[in-house]
């Protein structure tokens, strides 16, 4: 009787054991969701996902991936644990939430004049930069108005900001920002003298660093600085005061001598500083011998007799 031999192979590999194992981020930003996946709990007879961290402390059974969007800034810890043949075997990562970061394009407001350099001021460190029309570093020059767009991430957020540059150049339309009369000579009794500015978008006037209203009173003779500011953007003129004394200074004769050789032949007021608006004359005996009205007015005594 023939022997018959028989040799018998497996036809079937063993399933992998189930483990707890599963990938998840050291750092994710707050508002993000994380979507994970146990990589080999599929034949786990049981499995639970634990997460604790700030405000939350909550456990999902039975199911094969967890997912949950973070509304907290803060350390989570995430762990899984898996039941195969009466033993359970886990898991943990720890993932940081950070805030969201915060970006901002300055300077903000209007600039004076180009060109502007424009940065991006971030509550964290910058890995990526990029510009809506293309730069990709942190500070940008521009020469022209109009909306600046810029988006940069930390790594792990992102963050955008817009700005409207505007120039003060622009708004001022061509016309000079301070205007200052020439510089004035003015009778020292005249003091003080009202300086008239014209600073029409001035968002205020100085006077030597002294903020006032127009007009500008000037006390004294003397070199004034006069500055005004539109919207941050400052300028300054200086405007010269020189003052004379104008005090009248009249002298009159107290004798003529009529004889026609051109010296001392008329009588009438001299001196400066004065406009005659009429002369009198009386005799000794205080009846009126002349009158005559206006800046001209004199008196040649051809009818006077010697004495008067």
């Amino acid at each position: 009787m023939d022997t018959l031999y028989f040799q018998f192979s497996s036809f079937c590999t063993s399933p992998p054991v189930p483990a707890p194992s599963f990938v998840l981020p050291p750092s994710l930003c707050n508002f993000d969701t994380i979507k994970v996946q146990g990589s080999a709990n599929a034949l786990a007879h049981a499995t639970a996902w634990h997460l604790s961290g700030p405000g939350v402390d909550s456990t999902l059974a039975d199911s094969l991936g967890f997912r949950y969007v973070f509304t907290q800034a803060g350390k989570y810890t995430l762990e899984q644990t898996i039941w195969y043949l009466g033993c359970a075997y886990s898991e943990s990562h720890e993932v940081e939430v950070l805030p969201p970061l915060e970006l901002n394009i300055l300077p903000e407001g209007p600039a004076c004049s180009p060109p502007l350099q424009l940065g991006l001021q971030a509550s964290r460190p910058l890995q990526q930069v990029q510009w809506a029309h293309g730069p990709t570093e942190t500070d940008i020059n521009v020469q022209n108005q109009g909306w600046y767009s810029a988006s940069a991430s930390d790594g792990v957020c992102t963050a955008t900001d817009s700005l409207e540059v505007v120039f003060v150049d622009s708004l001022l339309a061509g016309e000079a920002p301070l205007v200052l009369p020439p510089d004035t000579t003015v009778c020292v009794q005249d003091l003080p003298f009202s300086l008239d500015v014209s600073a029409p978008l001035a968002d205020s006037l100085l006077l030597d660093g002294t903020v006032l209203e127009p007009p500008l009173p000037l006390p004294e003779a003397g070199t004034y600085l006069v500055s005004t500011c539109i919207q941050g953007c400052c300028y300054s003129e200086s405007f010269i005061l020189e003052t004379y004394d104008c005090a009248p200074r009249i002298y009159m004769p107290t004798a003529i001598s009529p004889n026609g050789d051109g010296i001392n032949d008329e009588l009438f007021p001299q001196g400066k500083n004065f406009t005659t608006l009429s002369l009198k004359v009386f005799h000794r005996w205080g009846g009126l011998v002349h009158s005559a009205e206006g800046p001209t007015a004199r008196w040649d005594a051809h009818d006077a007799p010697a004495g008067t």
